[in-house]
């Protein structure tokens, strides 16, 4: 493992780097840290000035699969507390839709109970449409004509948005590139889905329609990694730069991040999964394929993510669940060193357990106890919006301990973890918060800590630390995170 470092925040709007010089003012050497002289380190959250708004206010966009759920109010309260900004849901056209005999049933139950839901916790909706995958089936093979496809395919979609009017993203299709399919057949459907969603917000242009236009993106890529950017998302920007209709849209663009190798014939398949820091650079690589083709610079959603994305063992290892929380934070990170880049959380019911927000019993039914993966979302949703500057201990690859620091006048709160992969490297440091807001000099100081240790993978946090303080312009705290833990610190004004 390379030498670690100490690595200052930088600001939210520069690319996140691979190594900078530790601070000065903490005393160390590199060959001090080489060494591990762990109860040395001091990581300082310096409040003194903001460095402005969360690129994104993290951990409050959720991707949801329909019709697993059958969650209790309990459970919903749960996710109604993460206070959601994007939620995606999949419209199942099967569902609503016989492909056979044509009969609409668009107010299916699971469906509607799926959106109303949904609906209620959240204050946009992004829709992957399935519209390529359908028109392969039905136009391309000849059981409908393309003219009664695009009518039944707007009037579903129009359906929808009168009912959910919080639906403003259509994302089209779901990983064609796993699918088989190439870059040009992916376009020319990813097009005529452009000119339905033409016709909606002609709609709600004239007022018949209600809620915001809808934007358009794709193309919904398995993952993102070099071979995919040269095989796929360059073909696909080049096809929509030449297009010249004047229905086309390209309002984000949409993809997976899975941390999976980009050749599975010659490497590991876990081989990426400890290397975080490879997320920093794709901002500058898409936005240079675009401004290349003179197209505008688009907000990125990654409508799935995280570390695992297919099938993990039965019984599912504990430490898995850990694994599954850091790691997302540990993305995360690196994607809020980048800009307009919104992170979906997968998932709230994944068929596999350690994708899950919360935990099941031996029958698979929802027990109410929330996962790591819960808490590890709730504490970013908790951070302030203004980011404030703090140091990190990272290796090259974005192993080690991250920091995320925000405040107000009245909060501030620091979320630290130590992302290991399946390394067992045990941090111990001393984390200062310094420069706190004037109302925490002059009132008393309301701490509180809690951690999500590798002793219970279901649960509350641990609370390790609640009381009021004398006032302070300072505050320091000995953290220690085994592999894959995490904290999050909260002062804030007591009165």
């Amino acid at each position: 493992m390379a030498a670690l470092v100490i690595v200052p925040l930088i600001h939210a709007n520069e690319a996140a780097p691979g190594h900078l010089d530790f601070k000065a003012e903490s005393g160390l050497t590199a060959e001090k840290l080489a060494a591990g002289n762990s109860e040395e380190i001091i990581l300082q959250a310096d409040f003194a000035a903001s460095l402005g708004n969360f690129n994104h206010q993290p951990g409050r966009a959720l991707s949801a699969t329909p019709g697993r759920s059958s969650m209790s109010e309990e459970e919903w309260q749960q996710l109604k507390a993460l206070r959601f900004e994007y939620v995606r849901l999949w419209l199942m056209v099967p569902l609503v839709l016989n492909p056979e005999t044509k009969k609409e049933t668009f107010g299916n139950v699971v469906m509607a109970n799926y959106f109303a839901k949904y609906s209620a916790i959240t204050q946009k909706i992004l829709v992957n449409f399935p519209f390529g995958k359908h028109y392969r089936e039905l136009v391309a093979k000849g059981k409908w004509t393309e003219a009664e496809y695009t009518d039944e395919m707007t009037k579903l979609l129009e359906y929808f948005k009168r009912h959910y009017p919080k639906i403003e993203f259509i994302e089209i299709d779901n990983e064609p590139n796993a699918a088989g399919e190439k870059p040009a057949e992916y376009y020319l459907t990813y097009s005529k889905a452009c000119s339905v969603v033409a016709k909606i917000n002609s709609k709600i242009a004239a007022g018949s329609l209600p809620g915001p236009v809808l934007k358009v993106g794709g193309p919904t890529l398995y993952k993102m990694d070099m071979t995919e950017f040269n095989k796929w998302l360059e073909p696909f920007l080049g096809a929509y730069a030449s297009d010249s209709s004047s229905y086309k849209r390209l309002d984000f663009i949409s993809y997976h991040q899975y941390l999976l190798r980009e050749n599975p014939k010659l490497q590991d398949g876990d081989i990426f999964k400890d290397s975080p820091a490879r997320v920093a650079g794709e901002r500058a690589m898409i936005d240079a394929a675009l401004k290349a083709r003179g197209l505008p610079v688009v907000p990125f959603m990654i409508t799935e993510g995280g570390l695992y994305a297919g099938e993990q063992p039965e019984p599912t290892p504990s430490r898995d669940f850990f694994i599954k929380a850091a790691g997302q934070l540990a993305l995360d990170y690196f994607y809020l060193n980048q800009t307009g880049i919104i992170p979906y959380r997968w998932t709230v019911d994944g068929i596999q357990p350690v994708k899950c927000l919360f935990a099941r019993d031996e029958n698979g039914k929802w027990t109410g106890e929330p996962r790591p993966f819960y808490h590890a979302t709730y504490f970013e949703t908790q951070l302030p919006a203004q980011r404030y500057a703090s140091e990190t201990l990272l290796d090259a690859k974005g192993l080690g301990i991250g920091t995320l620091a925000g405040g107000s006048s009245r909060k501030v709160a620091v979320l630290a973890w130590n992302y290991q992969w399946k390394n067992a490297a045990v941090k111990n440091f001393k984390l200062n918060l310094k420069n706190l807001p004037t109302d925490f000099q002059l009132n008393p100081v309301h701490v509180k800590v809690q951690a999500v240790r590798q002793t219970r993978d279901h649960g509350a946090p641990n609370l390790e630390r609640e009381e009021d303080i004398a006032p302070a312009k300072n505050f320091s705290l000995p953290i220690h995170l085994g592999p894959n833990e995490f904290l999050f610190i909260e002062l804030s004004v007591a009165n």
